[in-house]
Order: structure tokens, then C-alpha cells, then sequence
């Protein structure tokens, strides 16, 4: 997921982090990773201001064995 602006990612956290609860696991200047407890979340803060339908990046599940593969 990509957030343009400060407000944007204001209501991205609001929404998984204080309204569902989820926690942040780590973060960096262009971002930040959240566990939906099930599998992860990446936040990107440093979109150009076009959002485009569809595109995922990647995305992380658990399995029941424990391992998470990334789906490209």
C-alpha cells in the first residue's frame, strides 16, 4: 500500500493500528511493516501521488507450518 501524503498515512494508521489493533513491527524513512497477525502489511510513504487499481507489490502468509511465502 502507498501513502502520498501525511494525511493518508495518518488515516492508514488510525484504521490497522487503533482501530483494529494490529501492531508495528518495524520501520524506516519510506516506511513501515504491520502484523495482521496472520500475515504482514507493508506501508510505503513515499508515493508520487498516483494510486494505481491492483497493484500489489507483494504480499507475506502464514502457513500452518510456520513459513511465509511471498506471492509476486
Amino acid at each position: 500500500m502507498k501513502c502520498g501524503t501525511a494525511e493518508e498515512l495518518a488515516k492508514v494508521r488510525e484504521f490497522y493500528i487503533e482501530l483494529l489493533g494490529l501492531k508495528v513491527i518495524r520501520e524506516w524513512a519510506e516506511g513501515m511493516m504491520i502484523d495482521t497477525r496472520n500475515g504482514l502489511l507493508e506501508i510505503f510513504t513515499n508515493a508520487d501521488g498516483t494510486h494505481c487499481l491492483g497493484a500489489i507489490r507483494y504480499m507475506a502468509l502464514l502457513t500452518d507450518d510456520g513459513r511465509i511465502p511471498c506471492i509476486f
